[in-house]
């Protein structure tokens, strides 16, 4: 599988084979992941669903049910090699 990176203020559009979103921590030991998918293992943790009101605005209306998680690096590295997964960048 793949990690795919996009610039989504430089009009790239979200991957379509995505099956995880995710963004690093500011501190980097730990990644926030966003998926439709039930993950469980060492190092994740279920972080809730994503309801109407965490949202705003009609392009994230797709996050709406979505499941978030935070994972440790050697969990991510493990996701890597099983799922398509999505990294926005943006600019500074």
């Amino acid at each position: 599988m793949a990690t795919h990176f996009y610039y989504s203020e430089m009009d790239e559009p979200r991957p379509e084979c995505v099956q995880i979103d995710a963004r690093s921590a500011h501190y980097g030991q730990h990644w926030f992941l966003t998926t439709p998918l039930e993950l469980k293992g060492r190092g994740i943790v279920f972080r809730g669903k994503i309801e109407p009101g965490q949202v705003c605005g009609p392009r994230a209306a797709w996050l709406v049910g979505q499941n978030q998680y935070k994972v440790t690096n050697r969990a991510f590295d493990l996701l890597k090699e099983k799922f398509e997964i999505g990294v926005e960048l943006l600019l500074d």
